[in-house]
């Protein structure tokens, strides 16, 4: 995501989307944490940064996460 390249500063807390394509986003994360864990202990941040912090500022409608989480405890073919 690159100024100039994918949105423009309208104002000092504002951005604007330059495509139009960009209408959906879906973020695919891997973490070792639990996912129960991750939510109810540290608050879901991720998440949150990423929805306020970022794409409800650029006008992005559609967000999906999808998070895959205990991943060192998984097997390689999981994986």
């Amino acid at each position: 995501m690159c100024p100039g390249l994918l949105y423009a500063n309208v104002s000092e807390f504002k951005l604007k989307l330059i495509s139009d394509r960009w209408k959906k986003v879906t973020v695919i994360t891997t973490m070792n944490t639990p996912n129960f864990l991750y939510r109810t202990v540290f608050g879901n941040a991720i998440n949150l940064a990423l929805n306020y912090g970022t794409f409800m500022k650029l006008g992005v409608k559609s967000y999906r996460w999808i998070n895959l989480s205990s991943v060192k405890l998984k097997s390689q073919s999981k994986r």
